[in-house]
This record gives structure tokens, C-alpha cells and sequence, in this order.
């Protein structure tokens, strides 16, 4: 196998493109799972070496936690608080949290040319494209209400004249 490329922190961050990528406002990770946290994910993944993924557990190892979270369904908000003499590792506690239901989070591509002025509110769009659906059936229904009020005076005034309907469409 070959030998791993060292690649300098301020070097590898030139390649990452900020300009382009997914922004929502969602919560945090770990208790208490306060919301108003912005969250941003890049849309390009970058690769890790096996070396450096080992650097990254051994430095999650590195740093113990004397509190950290289980799930307990019989507490209050479903959580409780461990405390661990012994200092539980992050590599063991991690990410723990589930997965949430999907939700309104507003979530929006950024991207290089992306102008935010320019973004539509997609609920009032669809509000407005129904109005004028409404609109528009209504108006549908009033012409051929008045098309067939038309098409029956006409036939009125061709009976009453004794000719045909042609003839009073003519007049």
C-alpha cells in the first residue's frame, strides 16, 4: 500500500467549496437538543484516509466525558444523565442520537450564483396558484352560464320571428 499524502489543514480547507451547500436550522446532536442550531453540509464529500479516521477515534478516545446521555423512557423527557467516574470516552458515546422524523426545516442549496432575494416562498405560491385555480373555474362556470343564456335568446327571437337561427344570429 502506498504511503499516505500529509496535507496541510489550511491546504486541505482550499479545496472544500463553501459556496455550495445545503443550510437548514435543525437542533443539536446531544442533550439538551436545543434548536436554533444552524447546520451546514457540504455537497461535495471529501475522502479520509484509514490513517486519519484512526487519528480522529484515537482523539475522540482522548477526551472522556464524565457526563454524558442514555435513553430512559420512564424520565421526563425520555433521558437521563450517567455521570461516570471512570470518564467515558466520546469514541464510545459518539452520536448517539436517533434519527427525527422529517420536518419543516427549511432547507436550502446554496450554491455560488444563489441570490436569497430571489428564493420563492413556496407556500405563498401555492396559496396564490390556488386562488387562481378558483378564480378561474369560477370564471369558467359564469361564461357558459352566459353562453347558454345567449344560446336561448337566440333560439327565442329565431322562434319568435318565424326563421331560423341563423337568421337571428344574423340580425
Amino acid at each position: 500500500m502506498g504511503k499516505d499524502i500529509e496535507i496541510p489543514f489550511a491546504d486541505l480547507m482550499k479545496i472544500v467549496n463553501f459556496a455550495n451547500r445545503w443550510v437548514y436550522t435543525g437542533s443539536l446532536t446531544t442533550p439538551p437538543c436545543s434548536v436554533g442550531v444552524l447546520h451546514q453540509v457540504m455537497d461535495r464529500v471529501l475522502p479520509i484516509s484509514p490513517k486519519h479516521l484512526n487519528l480522529y477515534k484515537k482523539h475522540q478516545h482522548a477526551h472522556p466525558q464524565v457526563e454524558y446521555t442514555v435513553k430512559d423512557d420512564t424520565a421526563a423527557n425520555g433521558y437521563k444523565v450517567m455521570e461516570d467516574a471512570d470518564n467515558v470516552p466520546m469514541d464510545i458515546t459518539g452520536n448517539w442520537r436517533e434519527t427525527q422524523k422529517i420536518d419543516k426545516h427549511n432547507v436550502t442549496y446554496m450554491r455560488v450564483d444563489y441570490n436569497p432575494e430571489a428564493a420563492g416562498d413556496h407556500e405563498t405560491t401555492t396559496i396564490i396558484i390556488a386562488i387562481l385555480l378558483v378564480v378561474s373555474v369560477i370564471l369558467t362556470a359564469v361564461l357558459a352560464f352566459l353562453a347558454v343564456k345567449f344560446n336561448k335568446q337566440l333560439s327565442a327571437k329565431a322562434s319568435m320571428e318565424g326563421g331560423a337561427r341563423e337568421s337571428a344570429i344574423r340580425n
